[in-house]
């Protein structure tokens, strides 16, 4: 390596790791935070979950038919407590529904048996209900009186009404998506990660590169310590370049750290959640991703973070401060934004072509890593796309920290 590169990339390297401030800031605030935050929330949302569960629904329920009775007197799943009152309107629990002392009100039709029996008159007998979708409790008591409770006052009625309920069956579904044949069980597992992680990764990647990368140009150019560095016996060329390095190090290791806070959210998450919260961790422990794996993800974060710090990079140089080159910045910010939640929740197999668009390119072959879908071919096509626009990039930064009126401030 050049001399001249080794010092500007010696330079801000020591900038960075001799500061205890910066490398706080930098590497320990954002895994710590990561991991609490993003815990504390986990905790919060499945305990709310856990509490809906388990609420003791209310209901008042009029007209109730003497079996649909008797099917709440046998309920053992779900604790609830309903009070069965004969021709009861819902003008007189209105209120309570809204307040939520009440969480649902239920209205069988008075001659719900006669109909029921008589079904060949074509009168269908007909069951109001009411509850408060505004609230998580009547929201939940309503889910469980369609899909729990009435299934079974069906299947009754249909019961006594044909005597044996295979009559009603036309055909056997058997659910044969276990056998190992017909499914990828490695991929199954990996498709909830590959939703989240490379719009995280590739976000966490470009505001690690903005936290360092304006700080170390726009902010130069506004304190003048960039005019000094740029009248040394240093090619300019060699200073653009070494700035790209030693920045995309130094964002590359802040972007390590923020995922290694959301890995620790997950531990965290192990520790303080029960063990039947049903938060469905269990199942990332059995992803298992070879060198191979880790190899082809690293290849697409530099490019990644090369075209990132090398776009932050022209933009700060062309600002005067550090809050110009915020301005510039955040619109690019915003794009990078909306191209890594694109990919959320696709998970076809992209054609050949879209690896050739760089920052798209990489995002989904990062999501297809996670789902064991990636080869190298895509890698090789994303890769020298990538590596082409950071080129271009260099030449372009190159250019201007050799323009005088671009890069000295007045």
């Amino acid at each position: 390596m050049n001399q001249s590169l080794k010092v500007i990339i010696n330079k801000e390297l020591k900038r960075v790791f001799t500061d205890k401030r910066l490398i706080l800031t930098l590497f320990v605030l954002p895994a710590v935070s990561l991991a609490l935050i993003y815990s504390i929330i986990g905790y919060i949302a499945v305990e709310f979950m856990q509490d809906v569960k388990t609420h003791e629904s209310t209901y008042v329920i009029s007209n109730a038919p003497a079996a649909f009775v008797e099917i709440v007197d046998q309920i053992e799943d779900k604790a609830i407590r309903v009070e069965f009152i004969d021709n009861a309107a819902i003008e007189d629990y209105k209120t309570e529904i809204i307040e939520g002392t009440l969480d649902m009100f239920v209205a069988f039709d008075p001659s719900f048996v006669d109909k029921v029996t008589d079904y060949e008159s074509g009168e269908m007998p007909t069951i109001m209900t009411y509850y408060n979708y505004g609230e998580d409790y009547s929201e939940e008591a309503y889910q469980y009186f369609v899909n729990r409770l009435l299934p079974v006052l069906e299947y009754d009625v249909l019961s006594s009404r044909f005597g044996n309920m295979d009559y009603l069956e036309v055909y056997n579904l058997i659910d044969g998506s276990e056998i190992e044949e017909v499914v990828n069980k490695e991929k199954a597992t990996g498709k909830m990660i590959s939703s989240i992680l490379p719009m995280i990764i590739s976000i966490f990647l470009f505001a690690g590169a903005m936290s360092v990368v304006m700080e170390s140009v726009a902010g130069e150019k506004e304190r003048g310590t960039m005019a000094t560095l740029l009248v040394t016996p240093v090619k300019r060329e060699f200073i653009a370049m070494g700035k790209m390095i030693s920045l995309s190090i130094i964002s590359t290791l802040t972007a390590l750290s923020s995922l290694v806070g959301i890995a620790g959210t997950l531990g965290l998450l192990m520790l303080i959640l029960p063990k039947d919260s049903g938060a469905g961790l269990g199942s990332l422990l059995t992803i298992k991703y070879t060198g191979a794996h880790v190899l082809q993800l690293m290849i697409f974060m530099l490019c990644l973070v090369g075209i990132y710090v090398g776009v932050i990079i022209l933009l700060s140089a062309i600002a005067k401060t550090v809050k110009e080159a915020g301005t510039y910045i955040t619109p690019v910010y915003m794009v990078v934004m909306v191209l890594s939640f694109m990919n959320m929740y696709s998970f076809n197999v992209e054609p050949l072509w879209k690896y050739a668009i760089p920052v798209y390119g990489q995002i989904i072959g990062i999501k297809e890593i996670f789902m064991y879908q990636m080869d190298w071919a895509k890698v090789g096509l994303s890769t020298l796309s990538g590596v082409v626009l950071i080129a271009i990039l260099v030449a372009i930064i190159a250019k201007l920290f050799n323009s005088e009126k671009i890069i000295f401030t007045e």
